[in-house]
């Protein structure tokens, strides 16, 4: 099955909703001579960078010493307690280290936000005739790719609960979003919802108390336990929301509230079996549905019971803060910060910028040329200092993939891979083009284009991205491809990846078609015919869904002809 060519385009529909427009709109009442308009900042170049390479994440700083390193430290300390609050195996994996920019809250010294308004006017933005728009820049902001996290920070003037900036509501859904394989929806939504009352002390946290439907509803629990309370069936909480599009306001606040309180009560008691059960029954469910049996096998009871303890629960829990791990000594930190490097401060700062210009650019298009200009200056920068560092060079590849520009893409993405670059998207990118290349963009011509030496090649490169992590979808769709450009059959090694594939993403249609014909064409039809049941039984999209169908029929065909045969032949 042919996907889109560029992992930009699905990176950017993901995150668009949720981390451009809340952040680029005008921000309270509009000033009297027009609205405002809060914009990503632009960072101060040529300017004397402090850098710091603590476990998980690297810092680029023009913080005081003194305070880096206690940022440094706060970070560490927080990545331990969440890791007790939320086991590593449910959060997103990143190879790339999280990046954290740190700067002085030094007014807007580097930037232009005159121009940026007369811009904006001249764009007629949502000003009245003769009304000029403001320009304000984002002191804190959090940005992503499909692989790479980054953390732009403005020192704050006061003292802040450093836990809660390193570890915010978004960050904490996004973590839990991209885990491969998927986490179940209620789970996400309840653990979030859960999370936005935690508190975070002395090394120690805890949910805060539970809320409920309304403020009335809880205060009248509160005074008497016995009040009359409504709870979903636990059924309908572990279903997927999406199957009930016409899903009434009051029953999702239900919903979610419930979902909330149930993970709340598995929690409940530091060596309790229940939280075993539901790290256990969150794992199963990232695999296929939960069960009422498989759940009465984790937690001892079946639905009814478990939602009769849930009710008795609800009053304690509208009153009682849930501790969820000890107190913590400090962390063990020793942070070791020099000059950052031109190269390092490239990267960083490059990189960022060009995650700016992509947000900018999808509710401001006449700005995004000057977002793209100043991260073409941060790069070249870096480049006239150092033309070999694989870092670097991978983020400048992305960047000239995203301007349009992949003849100037890929001589840098070729030595980012050389130089062992860890980048898992650099490896699909350099993969799609060189793949692109050979084949003179015919994806799905019957005649064989690669040659088992130019197949191979772009084998091991996937290969070697695909052994970094988050694991990417499309990777596998070009394994599909290669094998499918080649005259041999799929190799072993190829099959595997497409078993790979199906573990980690069996909710995507196209990972789920691609690995069936890989399958077929190299032979295991059972598995190929396993794959496509599980395809039809989690695909909604009507065309996949036939096509799916039409390749069942083939395979029972298959398998029917394969099993009739007679015994050596």
């Amino acid at each position: 099955m042919h996907r889109a060519s560029s992992l930009k385009t699905a990176f950017l529909a993901l995150s668009a909703l949720a981390a451009v427009q809340p952040l680029l709109r005008a921000q309270g009442a509009d000033a009297p001579g027009g609205p405002t308009y809060m914009l990503p900042p632009f960072i101060v170049q040529s300017v004397t960078w402090r850098y710091a390479h603590p476990p998980g994440f690297e810092v680029l700083s023009r913080w005081s010493d003194t305070k880096t390193e206690i940022f440094a430290s706060a970070a560490l300390a927080a990545g331990e307690m969440f890791d007790r609050v939320l086991p590593p195996e449910f959060q997103a994996k990143l190879s790339v280290p999280a990046v954290y920019i740190l700067v002085p809250d030094s007014g807007n010294d580097g930037l232009s936000a005159p121009l940026m308004a007369q811009l904006l006017a001249h764009a007629g933005t949502g000003a009245a005739p003769g009304q000029r728009p403001k320009v304000g820049f984002l002191p804190n902001l959090m940005l992503w790719d499909a692989d790479s996290l980054a953390v732009f920070l403005v020192q704050p003037g006061r003292s802040i609960d450093l836990t809660r900036v390193v570890y915010s509501d978004e960050r904490v859904r996004l973590s839990l979003e991209r885990r491969v394989p998927a986490l179940p929806r209620w789970f996400i939504d309840g653990f979030c919802d859960l999370y936005q009352g935690m508190q975070f002390s002395r090394g120690a946290a805890e949910t805060g108390t539970a809320a409920w439907m309304s403020q009335g509803q809880m205060a009248a629990l509160v005074r008497d336990p016995d009040f009359p309370r409504q709870l979903l069936p636990l059924a309908e909480i572990f279903a997927d929301p999406t199957t009930s599009p016409n899903e009434t306001k009051d029953h999702a606040v239900l919903r979610l509230a419930e979902t909330s309180l149930f993970i709340r009560w598995a929690l409940d008691g530091q060596d309790h079996p229940r939280r075993v059960a539901l790290w256990k029954l969150v794992s199963d469910a990232a695999t296929g549905p939960v069960t009422e049996d498989h759940f009465a096998e984790l937690f001892g009871e079946d639905y009814a019971w478990a939602l009769n303890d849930l009710s008795d629960y609800l009053p304690w829990a509208l009153t009682h803060s849930l501790p969820l791990s000890p107190v913590m000594a400090p962390a063990d930190s020793d942070i070791k910060l020099r000059d950052a490097t031109p190269a390092e401060v490239g990267r960083i700062e490059g990189d960022w910028e060009r995650l700016e210009m992509d947000r900018v650019g999808i509710q401001f298009p006449e700005l995004k040329p000057k977002y793209r200009d100043h991260a073409q200056d941060t790069f070249n920068l870096a480049y006239q200092d150092n033309k070999t560092d694989p870092g670097l060079l991978g983020a400048m590849g992305l960047f000239e993939l995203e301007c349009g520009k992949p003849a100037l893409a890929d001589p840098l993405l070729r030595k980012a891979v050389a130089g062992h670059v860890v980048r898992p998207r650099v490896y699909y990118e350099l993969v799609r083009l060189l793949f692109n290349e050979l084949t003179n963009g015919q994806p799905g011509a019957s005649q064989a284009r690669l040659s088992p030496i130019q197949a191979a090649t772009l084998l091991m490169l996937l290969d070697e991205g695909r052994a970094q992590s988050p694991p990417l979808p499309e990777e596998y769709g070009l394994y599909y491809q290669i094998a499918l450009a080649t005259s041999a059959k799929p190799t072993p090694a190829v099959m595997q990846a497409c078993r790979e594939g199906v573990r980690l993403f069996p909710g995507d249609p196209a990972v789920i078609y691609d690995a069936a014909i890989t399958l077929a064409d190299g032979g295991d039809l059972s598995a190929a015919y396993d794959v496509v049941k599980t395809g039809l039984s989690i695909n909604s999209d009507p065309q996949l869904h036939t096509r799916l169908a039409g390749l069942q029929g083939k395979l029972e065909s298959a398998l029917q002809s394969e099993n009739a045969a007679p015994a050596g032949n």
